[in-house]
């Protein structure tokens, strides 16, 4: 039997992805020149993350590489359930086990392409993955590894509202250094009820006496976030708690927020202002003697620092600013003495420092310092 290819024109194969007719399929029935067009398809989805019985846009965008030109027909699959809003003119719904919707993609050309975008609400939070498959109405497609693309939506219930939601703690109240800040995020939605999806976004920002430190956030349980920072120095911190919504991608900031926390020095570590510096070496010598002197380290509350190797440094020049060597060494625990050997009068400068445990860079001088010392020309060998 012959085919004419008017009776092709006539036959119905735009429903080829319903039919599961492929353009493959079609070849082998009707063998004739049919054209050759390699089309694709990619899927995106926005907002993501959305929320539950809000307008979800999905856009497919087909696409030709050619060589020839052919029309195509574009399906998008959702889970049963899905409420579609708005489609193209173009396309029809089909609802069942899953919900259908079959759009006529107009002719391309080699190189063009069309978007195509259909608006769905979901009823109930949670992840949805929606499948996109696009096919010829006629010819033969050389590479079908680029027919299919799907994009994953996660719709959440009702945002939390950083108006209603709150921070509280230890953590925004004070703390020491080198020990975890703790506090609670609680989220609220507008009606003040708890929030209780899974996918609202806090951000957390500490800033101590010398930048930024370490945050974390942990999980959303039953609407309330732990959160903490890490102090690294004593002073004045302002912490920033964020809640990103659709309005405010970079985050807007909770009731309260910024809020100021004054970090205590840590009862357990070196205490520059309760130090002190003392010995013949900080009051004067010659030339030809050994300068010797002593830190004794104290804690915050004036007691012995026990902790091991206390974080105390001495920088001595000579009278032309040259830096002179200095030799340390731990008498006992919270005990320290130094040496050091001039070799020209004048008078040296002598700086006795605690350093930050953390940032060494930073540091506090002990009571006294910075120490003038009178070096005088010694005599004898």
């Amino acid at each position: 039997m012959r085919i004419s290819s008017r009776l092709l024109v006539a036959v119905p194969v735009s429903a080829l992805l319903l039919a599961g007719v492929t353009a493959g399929a079609q070849a082998a029935l009707f063998p004739l020149p049919f054209p050759r067009a390699d089309l694709g398809v990619s899927l995106t989805d926005a907002p993501d993350p959305g929320q539950a019985n809000q307008p979800v846009t999905y856009t497919a965008t087909v696409s030709n590489s050619g060589p020839g030109a052919t029309s195509s027909v574009l399906k998008l699959r959702f889970a049963a359930g899905t409420t579609v809003l708005t489609a193209p003119r173009t396309c029809s719904t089909k609802a069942g086990t899953t919900v259908e919707v079959t759009c006529a993609v107009p002719r391309l050309a080699a190189g063009q392409s069309v978007a195509v975008s259909v608006v769905v609400r979901y009823p109930s939070p949670g992840t949805r993955t929606v499948l996109a498959g696009v096919d010829a109405v006629i010819g033969t497609d050389p590479d079908r590894s680029d027919n299919l693309a799907s994009a994953t939506t996660v719709t959440d219930v009702e945002p939390a509202d950083p108006a209603r939601s709150r921070a509280y703690g230890p953590g925004l109240e004070g703390g020491v250094v080198g020990e975890k800040a703790p506090f609670s995020v609680e989220l609220n939605r507008a009606n003040g009820q708890r929030y209780q999806g899974t996918s609202a976004q806090v951000l957390v920002k500490a800033t101590g006496p010398h930048g930024p430190v370490q945050t974390e956030v942990g999980p959303i349980q039953g609407g309330v976030i732990a959160a903490n920072f890490l102090p690294l120095d004593a002073g004045p911190y302002l912490v920033e708690v964020r809640l990103v919504t659709a309005t405010a991608p970079a985050g807007a900031p909770l009731t309260g927020s910024p809020f100021s926390v004054i970090i205590a020095k840590n009862p357990n570590e070196p205490d520059a202002s309760q130090c002190r510096a003392y010995g013949p070496g900080l009051e004067g010598g010659t030339t030809t003697q050994p300068a010797v002197f002593f830190v004794q380290v104290n804690t915050p509350n004036g007691q012995t620092y026990t902790g091991g190797d206390a974080p105390v440094s001495v920088d001595i020049t000579d009278p032309a600013g040259n830096v002179v060597a200095v030799e340390k060494s731990t008498v006992q625990p919270g005990l320290l003495q130094f040496v050091y050997r001039p070799q020209t009068p004048g008078t040296y400068r002598v700086d006795v420092v605690v350093r930050n445990k953390f940032h060494p860079q930073f540091f506090e001088p002990v009571p006294g310092s910075t120490f003038s010392v009178p070096i005088e020309a010694g005599s004898g060998g």
